[in-house]
Order: C-alpha cells, then sequence, then structure tokens
C-alpha cells in the first residue's frame, strides 16, 4: 500500500507531465494569436485596406483566422492527458532508477500462502519504499527552449510590446477598424462633415477660433471652399482640434512638408458611429489632410508663427524728484508682456563678498493685457543699502514664454538719506566706506567701539547698543567679509533707527508686507504668513502710536476745530486705514492693498518728517538753556571771587588793579545774560506756557542778582545766580522729557546745522562740557586724585571759622559731588 508521501510525489509528478505537453501543444498557436493580434494593432490590415480595398483586408483577416483554427487543431490532436505508466517512468529515469522499482509496488507474490516468502515480499516491499521516498520530483522540461531553439519568442516579444505601445490610446478602436473593415472605398462626400478649430496656447492670452471654410479644401464637392485655399496662421505650440461626422472607416491625419513628403500621421479618436474627434498638435508649417480608408477628406495649410522676443526702451533718461527715482519706459510684444523688471547694478567695483551683486526689482505685473505699454514707475530706494552710491539701471521684459530683452543701461547717482542724528551720521559714513572697500575696516572698528564706551551719545538705548556690539564683533572676525551683507545691513538699520525710533521699525514692517504682497500668481504665500504680517503691524503700529501721544495731544490742542477736521490724521485715522488694508487682503485685492500700504508709509513718513523738524527745534532750545547755565555758572564763579576780594579788603590785604576792573563788569554781563533770556521767553512765548513760566522765574532771579551785584552785595547774588541756575536746569530737563514725545533722542541729540563728532555739547547738572572726541574712562590714578580733593573739601568744609560765604560755596561742590 502507497503511503502518502509517494502519492504527494505522484500528484506533482502528474501536474509537471500535464504541464509539458499543455506547453508544447499551446506554443505554436499562441505564437500565432500574438502575431495576428501585433499585426492588427499596427494597422497592418487597414493599410492594405486603404491600398487594395476592402476585401483584400477581408482575405488577410480570414486568412489569420484559417491559421489560428489550424495551430488550434494540432495542438488539440497532439495534446495528452498524462497516464500512470508515464507518470513512473517519469520519476524513475529522473532519478536514474533502472529496475523500475515503482512496479515493484504494485506487483504481489506468486505464492501469498507461504508465510516465509510472504515475509521476505514485504521485507523488500519495504525496503524500495524507503528508496522511492527519497526520490526527487525534479523542474518541469524547458519545453520552449527546446521547441524554440533560434529564439524567435524574443523577437514575438518584441513585436507584442511595439504595438501595445504605439496602440495604447486608441487600441480598442485600431481592433475594431483591423477585424471589421468598411466596405465603402469611396466616401459620399454629402455625408460627410468637418469642423475644426484652433486652440492657442496659453501664453497668448487669446480665445479659441474657427478655421473658416474658404482655408479647408475638400474633395468630390461637399462642402464648398475655394480651389486655392489660404495658410492657416497659427502661433507654435497651438492644437487643432476638431470633429469628422458621418464617415466611416479608418480616418487618419497626415502631415506633409513642402516636399510633399508625410512628416507626422495620427489616426483619429473614434467617439461612437461615424462620430471622430481631432486633436494634433502640428509642429512644422506644411499641408494637414485627413484621408479617410482609401479616399480624402480635406486638406488645408498650416502656417506656425513664433514668438518673438518682447521689446523694452527708455522714453526718458531716469530722474530723481523727491528722493524718488522716475521710469518712464516704453514696450512691446507680440501677445503681450508678461513681466517688466527694473535690474540696478553698482558700477564701482566692490571688493566685499557679497552675494548681492544685483538688485532686480519688479515694475509690473502680472501680464499685461496691451502688446504695447507706456508706464511711469517710481522706486523709493531711499532706505536701501546703495544709497548715495552710483547705479546703473536696465530694464528687463519677458512675456509668457520667458523670452527676455533688455533696455540700454542708465547711469544714476541713488539719492541719499541725509542725517541729523550725529550717530546715525557717522554709522552712514562707516557703512559706505564698508561698501566701497571692505578690507579698510581697523578706522570703522575704532569708530563703533567709540560709540559702546559712550551709550550715552544714542541715549542709553539697548537695541541699539546691542547692534553696535554685534557689528563690532562681526568686523573683528576673520571671516568677517562672509557676513559682509548682514554688516552693511545692520549698520544701516541701526542709523535709520536712530534717525527715526520706532518709525523706523514700523516702515520696515511695511516693506515686508508690501515684498509679501507683491510675490507673483504662480509663487503665492501663505494667507496665515500675511495675517502674521499684518498681526505685527497692527503692534508695531500701535506702539508707535504711543511714543505720539504727547505731540498728537499738543497738536490737537494747537489746531482749529477747521483744520482739525481737513487735515489732522491722528491715531483713529491709521488705524483704520490699517483695517481697510486687511479687508482688502481678505476680498483678494492685493494691488489695491499695496496701494493703500504705499499710501500708510507716505503718511508715516510725513510724520516722522514733521516731528524731527519739532524736534530739531526743541533740541536747539534745550542747547540754547544749558549754554545760558553755563554762562550763569561763570559769572556765579566771578562773583565768588569777587566776594573773597571783598573779605580780603576788610583784613586789609592788598588788591590788583586788574581784579578791581573786572569786577566792575560782571553786573553788565549780568544784564546781558538777562536780555538773552529775555529774547528766549518772546521766541517761545506762542509754543509752550508752562516753559515760557519757568523761564520767566529764571529771567527774574537772574536780574536780582544783577541788583544785588550793582549794591555790591556779593552773598545775595550768589544765592540768586544759584536758583537762576537751577531754574535754568529744571526748564531744560523738563523739555528734554517732552523731547521724548516728539523723538525717542536723548537731550544730548542736540541738532546744530553742521552736527561733527568732535564738536562741545552740554550735560546735565554735574559735567557741564562733553568733548566727544575725548570720551575716555577714568584711569586708577584719576580716581585717586577725585578721592583727594574730594577730602580735601570735606576737611575744609568742617572748620567753621571760615567765611561764611566760603563754607556755603564748599557745601554746593559737595552737593554736586
Amino acid at each position: 500500500m502507497k503511503d502518502f508521501n509517494i502519492k504527494f510525489k505522484y500528484s506533482l509528478t502528474f501536474y509537471i507531465l500535464l504541464w509539458e505537453k499543455l506547453c508544447l501543444a499551446a506554443m505554436p498557436l499562441l505564437a500565432a494569436v500574438i502575431i495576428s493580434i501585433s499585426i492588427i494593432l499596427l494597422e497592418v490590415p487597414v493599410v492594405i485596406g486603404n491600398i487594395l480595398g476592402s476585401w483584400s483586408q477581408l482575405c488577410l483577416i480570414l486568412l489569420i483566422l484559417l491559421v489560428l483554427l489550424w495551430y488550434l487543431k494540432l495542438g488539440w490532436n497532439s495534446f495528452q492527458i498524462p497516464n500512470s505508466t508515464q507518470i513512473k517512468r517519469r520519476l524513475e529515469l529522473w532519478n536514474g532508477s533502472d529496475h523500475r522499482p515503482l512496479d515493484v509496488l504494485d506487483d504481489t507474490p506468486s505464492n501469498a500462502r507461504n508465510y516465509i516468502s510472504d515475509r521476505i515480499w514485504k521485507i523488500h516491499n519495504r525496503i524500495v519504499s524507503q528508496k522511492i521516498r527519497k526520490f526527487k520530483i525534479g523542474a518541469p522540461a524547458p519545453i520552449v527552449s527546446e521547441f524554440d531553439r533560434f529564439g524567435i519568442r524574443a523577437g514575438i516579444g518584441v513585436l507584442l510590446i511595439t504595438s501595445l505601445c504605439i496602440s495604447w490610446k486608441d487600441m480598442e478602436e485600431r481592433l475594431y477598424l483591423g477585424i471589421f473593415p468598411a466596405f465603402s472605398s469611396q466616401i459620399k462626400s454629402k455625408q460627410v462633415d468637418l469642423d475644426l478649430w484652433i486652440d492657442p496656447p496659453e501664453y497668448t492670452n487669446r480665445p479659441s477660433f474657427m478655421i473658416e471654410r474658404s482655408s479647408v479644401k475638400m474633395k468630390k464637392g461637399g462642402i464648398p471652399s475655394a480651389d486655392e485655399v489660404q495658410p492657416v496662421n497659427i502661433p507654435v505650440g497651438s492644437t487643432i482640434s476638431g470633429a469628422l461626422y458621418g464617415g466611416t472607416g479608418a480616418i487618419r491625419l497626415v502631415l506633409k512638408n513642402a516636399a510633399g513628403q508625410v512628416a507626422d500621421s495620427k489616426s483619429l479618436e473614434y467617439v461612437a458611429s461615424g462620430q471622430y474627434s481631432i486633436v494634433y498638435e502640428p509642429f512644422r508649417d506644411g499641408e494637414i489632410t485627413i484621408n479617410q480608408g482609401s479616399g480624402e477628406v480635406a486638406k488645408f495649410i498650416v502656417s506656425l508663427i513664433p514668438d518673438q522676443a518682447p521689446l523694452i526702451s527708455w522714453s526718458q533718461p531716469p530722474t530723481i524728484h523727491n528722493k524718488k527715482i522716475h521710469l518712464q519706459f516704453s514696450s512691446s510684444d507680440d501677445y503681450g508682456v508678461a513681466s517688466i523688471s527694473a535690474l540696478i547694478v553698482p558700477t564701482e567695483n566692490i571688493t566685499i563678498g557679497t552675494t548681492q551683486n544685483a538688485l532686480n526689482i519688479e515694475l509690473i505685473s502680472p501680464y499685461l493685457a496691451s502688446a504695447s505699454h507706456v508706464s511711469v514707475k517710481e522706486l523709493d530706494l531711499l532706505s536701501h543699502i546703495w544709497a548715495g552710491q552710483s547705479v546703473a539701471i536696465r530694464l528687463i521684459a519677458s512675456d509668457r514664454l520667458g523670452q527676455t530683452s533688455l533696455s540700454k543701461p542708465r547711469n544714476i547717482i541713488l539719492p541719499e538719506r541725509i542725517f541729523n542724528h550725529p550717530v546715525a551720521k557717522k554709522l552712514n559714513k562707516i557703512r559706505s566706506k564698508l561698501f566701497r572697500n571692505f578690507d579698510q575696516k581697523s578706522e570703522s572698528i575704532k569708530s563703533i567701539n567709540t560709540f559702546l564706551k559712550a551709550p550715552e551719545l544714542f541715549g542709553l538705548d539697548y537695541a541699539s547698543f546691542l547692534n553696535l556690539k554685534s557689528t563690532s564683533f562681526r568686523l573683528s572676525e576673520r571671516k568677517s567679509k562672509e557676513v559682509g551683507d548682514e554688516v552693511l545691513e545692520m549698520l544701516w538699520k541701526t542709523a535709520n533707527y536712530l534717525e527715526d525710533g520706532q518709525s523706523a521699525i514700523l516702515k520696515e514692517n511695511i516693506r515686508m508686507l508690501e515684498a509679501l504682497l507683491r510675490e507673483p500668481r504662480g509663487k503665492q504665500r501663505n494667507p496665515d504668513e500675511i495675517n502674521r504680517q499684518l498681526d505685527v503691524l497692527s503692534r508695531e503700529l500701535e506702539k508707535y502710536l504711543n511714543t505720539r501721544v504727547g505731540i498728537e495731544r499738543k497738536n490737537v490742542q494747537e489746531l482749529s476745530s477747521k483744520e482739525r477736521f481737513n487735515n489732522y490724521i491722528g491715531g483713529t485715522d491709521l488705524r483704520k486705514i490699517l483695517q481697510d488694508i486687511r479687508n482688502l487682503i481678505k476680498s483678494g485685492s492685493k494691488e489695491l492693498a499695496r496701494e493703500m500700504l504705499s499710501n500708510l508709509g507716505e503718511i508715516i513718513q510725513k510724520l516722522q518728517t514733521n516731528g524731527a523738524r519739532e524736534a530739531n527745534s526743541v533740541a536747539q532750545t534745550i542747547q540754547g538753556l544749558y549754554r545760558l547755565a553755563a554762562e550763569q555758572q561763570v559769572l556765579m564763579d566771578k562773583t565768588y571771587s569777587h566776594s573773597i576780594l571783598e573779605s580780603i579788603t576788610t583784613t586789609n590785604e592788598p588788591i590788583t588793579l586788574d581784579d578791581a576792573r573786572t569786577s566792575i563788569k560782571i553786573s553788565g554781563q549780568q544784564r546781558e545774560l538777562a536780555t538773552q533770556v529775555a529774547d528766549l521767553i518772546k521766541e517761545l512765548e506762542s509754543k509752550d506756557a508752562e516753559i515760557v513760566s519757568g523761564l520767566r522765574r529764571s529771567l527774574k532771579h537772574i536780574e536780582k542778582a544783577a541788583n544785588r551785584l550793582d549794591g555790591r552785595s556779593f552773598e545775595r547774588a550768589l544765592d540768586e545766580q544759584d536758583k537762576a541756575i537751577t531754574t535754568l536746569i529744571a526748564v531744560a530737563e523738563g523739555m528734554a522729557k517732552n523731547l521724548d514725545f516728539i523723538s525717542r533722542e536723548n537731550p544730548l541729540k542736540s541738532l546744530s546745522k553742521e552736527p561733527q563728532l568732535s564738536r562741545r555739547t552740554y550735560r546735565l547738572k554735574s559735567q557741564k562740557f562733553l568733548e566727544l572726541k575725548t570720551i575716555k574712562m577714568p584711569t586708577e590714578i584719576e580716581i585717586r586724585k577725585t578721592r583727594e580733593i574730594l577730602e580735601e573739601i570735606r576737611r575744609r568744609r568742617s572748620q567753621f571759622k571760615r567765611p561764611d560765604i566760603e563754607l556755603k560755596y564748599l557745601e554746593r561742590l559737595l552737593g554736586k559731588f
């Protein structure tokens, strides 16, 4: 009895033999089917039918069918199901057994009643079974390679793949037209209708248009047409679309060159019974014919018109008006200019290792409807890093295909901003030097370090201090050229920040939002990013308005009701403009939003300019007050000297003639000082009542001091002079606080007609004069000397036997220390 292992090997061997016989029987039929399908997909029957007629195509199809039936019969006759003997012989031959051990399992002993012989037979059977269990089934025989010794199957496979690739889009139509021929060898023209139209490419921005019947020549009557058709002019990249109605059989579109040779051909897509669609993009000039069966339906001539590059030129050379560059130009293109930009390149040699060697500013975008265009644009590059440099400007015009053209270069010097703040002005000069030659940076580092040692020069502003410290550190690095752009940009922003204060940050955010809204259609920013920038701009506007609270209140009080209604612009108006900008962006009107942003920037600039003028006037007044206080201090010192002379006279000590003559002039100088204060009161009388009231108190003390000097009462004169100095400094400090509402500058930023870093300015109370050139940290020796002087003053102050006037003077000195 056979066990499961032997039965399993018998079953697998059966299926292997079945597969081998099936492959051997079906191989010829399969090759014939593949060749037949490939021939039909390649439209060989259709071409033969077009040349020899539809009956020849039918004969070819019948011949193919007969060949397939013949191979089917041969395969059926040669195919046999494997029997048990074939299964045994395959297992024995594969494992090399010559004595047919598989037959032993089916045999029985002749004398089964003999116990000994039966026992020996079972033992032999068991030994044979153990050998059979070790038999291997083996893989199927390579029938295909044995049958096809010359490798014809590779050519058949290539033929099938090629036919599938060629007929992939219209496979069903090719099979249908190849198997079922059209028996009408001639076309009835009255049953055929043809509609053709042109779809221009996107770069032309033109709609589709029909091909006129006069440009299409129909065969055999049909649709009336002229004998000599006119060429159809179409842009390069256009698509010919159409529909054919009422036809039967295979339809092809053929493109011929001027010599009449076929340059390209394509089968029309089958839509329904008697309907075909045409979609074709010609790649060259020539004659296009539409063939149906063996006949010709229509033909027409196409002429491709290439897109020419746009043209652009200067209408007038660029000019500068109100610190802005005005560009006037004209452009033209056959299908319209897509964009116009200005390419700005420095004309001077730049040694800095910068990546920003050119500036490209978009002037007109997106696509212009008109083929020709004349425009005037203005550029605001006042805050750009190249301000004050000589540059060359070229205009670039582009069309939808990416073709560009350049205008002639025009040289111009970019308008430069004039800084009034001394530190900002010096930083701008440093930036210009570094821009021209970045290697000469040692002097720039020294100048920046000078500002860092005296932060009161820029109002003890932490942001300015950190920017200058970072700039100095970057310039000191060996690889500072790699960050040249960042250093120059930081210097420029710091200078603008010192000059404008909060308005500089506000204007920078306005420019950033304008840049986001200026992105082309294909590269539009995420709306969330625009909304975030709007929120940042709103916060900076609130900060700016908070710094202008004092000046707004003052301006409103000074304006009349009519002026306040017509001309005054306050925080509410600016917030309303920003809200309108936000609504325009939400509605998609980005061009209008950009225009309103530009108007908002101009309003901020005008407000800042007016504030700078007022700050300049206030700072000059503060400087004048400190000068008057310094003059009063000099007169006070002279008065004290003469009081000492008075006391010496009482002790019968000699007095020099020069001291006597000098004492006579003090009273006149005191009255001259009173005249200057009176003139200042007249000048400020219409501006601020509180300041004028303080100046009048100071004038009263100055005049009393003059009267006391006339009566040679020096001790009382010293008291009045001290009160006058205190009052003048208090008025100056009050004006300095008001100055914080107008601009963020420190009172030391007094603006003169020629602001130089070496000029002399006056500081608050203790330090009367400050030479900006000689700012330095005190040494240990200087500190020790100062302590010795302080101890000496304290020692003398404790000696109560000294005159009262001297003790009061020493007390004032101690207070100042």
